[in-house]
């Protein structure tokens, strides 16, 4: 056997033996792209649905005819769990307006419950520290949500 024929069957059995490893490997690693991705969304839907309960209830604030109790729907996530998958998944600009939320809201019910019932919530409770808080964080989602779908072109347009 003459080098040329070795040299041509070595290329071929490293290309054999390459390709589909290196097919595997480009597979694994957006399989897990994608896995990271639908947590992250799964974790921001939970979030802004916290977010917009908060919201709804503001918006009803100020009605005489809307009740001041207030507490989170039984249908949303724990908000430790929440917390916690945020904590994991979300960058730290969001994570920190989320924080500054859940603070926020913390010290909300603790007005509500310790200074009355009076209606509306307005007239004996300062909503505005919450209302500021939740501002922030709906333009914390809004930028992490178009940083993602930045990176999501630009890594589809250099082919990955």
């Amino acid at each position: 056997m003459d080098v040329l024929s070795f040299v041509i069957a070595a290329g071929g059995l490293a290309t054999a033996v390459m390709v589909p490893w290196i097919g595997s490997l480009t597979t694994a690693r957006r399989e897990s792209e994608v896995w990271i991705r639908d947590q992250r969304l799964a974790a921001y839907l939970d979030a802004m649905a916290h977010a917009q309960s908060i919201d709804t209830y503001l918006k009803g604030a100020d009605d005489p005819q809307y009740p001041p109790k207030y507490s989170r729907p039984d249908s949303l996530p724990p908000l430790e769990i929440v917390t916690a998958r945020m904590r994991l998944l979300s960058p730290k600009a969001l994570f920190k307006a989320w924080e500054k939320l859940v603070e926020s809201e913390d010290s909300f019910h603790y007005e509500v419950f310790n200074y009355g019932t009076a209606t509306p919530v307005s007239d004996f409770v300062d909503t505005k520290p919450l209302s500021d808080n939740l501002k922030e964080f709906y333009a914390a989602m809004d930028g992490a949500l178009l940083k993602s779908e930045k990176r999501r072109r630009r890594l589809r347009a250099i082919g990955r």
